[in-house]
């Protein structure tokens, strides 16, 4: 058997490497220990961070959701008005007084066309319209668009014939264009009118001016009274 003899120096030497081989696996460990809890801490922090920009988010979207339904709420406001829809009833035997201004005509008082118009039903149930010139013609009313219309013949129809026509927004007031045709040219529109209803024909009812109030066409859109009134058109108003 053969024995060996270490030196004690060498000894020494191999005590202090593995001591030294041992301190740095230890503080290799710690350090790789330290780097995961490291990272473990910023991952929980970036999680807690992520989770609290939502939350904000969602809140300022609720914010903003709720914001926008209030300005929403707030721009729609409902106005009601009773409007009652006017049928035939409500122009049997009426008498209207008109005024026409034709196109190509100097837009003024003196150039407007005043007469009258009466509304009579025949006992076949034809709608008839007398002019106060002598003119014939018929006036309709449909219900539904509430869209009036008085039409005027020359000579039965045969020279052409004119319609005074539009949408009833007045039970004392009516107004619209006038239009216009023919043998020997087209329809067209000829002019604009205004009319004010006067009473029955048999005068057993007839409209005072307090009664009727000021026309529409002398109202703003706030419901006063216009400071200048137009001059056209004004004296249908004005001399009823």
């Amino acid at each position: 058997m053969v024995s060996t003899t270490i030196p004690s120096n060498t000894l020494v030497l191999l005590i202090a490497i593995c001591t030294y081989l041992s301190c740095e696996v230890e503080s290799f460990s710690l350090h790789q220990s330290s780097s995961a809890a490291t990272r473990d801490i910023a991952t929980t922090i970036k999680s807690q961070q992520i989770r609290s920009s939502s939350t904000s988010l969602f809140m300022s979207d609720a914010a903003l959701s709720l914001t926008g339904q209030e300005e929403d709420d707030e721009e729609e406001e409902w106005v009601e008005e009773e409007f009652e829809l006017l049928t035939e009833r409500d122009f049997y035997n009426t008498e209207w007084k008109i005024g026409t201004l034709m196109d190509g005509t100097p837009r003024s008082p003196t150039s407007i066309d005043t007469t009258w118009v009466r509304l009579m039903t025949t006992e076949d149930g034809t709608n008839k319209a007398v002019w106060g010139d002598g003119s014939k013609g018929k006036w309709t009313i449909d219900v539904p668009s509430q869209f009036f219309s008085i039409s005027k013949e020359t000579f039965g129809g045969w020279f052409g014939k004119q319609i005074w026509a539009g949408t009833i927004e007045d039970f004392y007031y009516l107004d619209g264009t006038v239009r216009g045709w023919s043998p020997i040219s087209p329809a067209s529109v000829d002019g604009q009118w205004q009319a004010i209803r006067l009473g029955n024909i048999d005068d057993s009812d007839r409209v005072s001016a307090e009664e009727r109030g000021v026309a529409p066409w002398f109202m703003e859109e706030d419901g006063e009274v216009e400071g200048d009134e137009s001059e056209e058109l004004a004296t249908v108003n004005d001399e009823a």
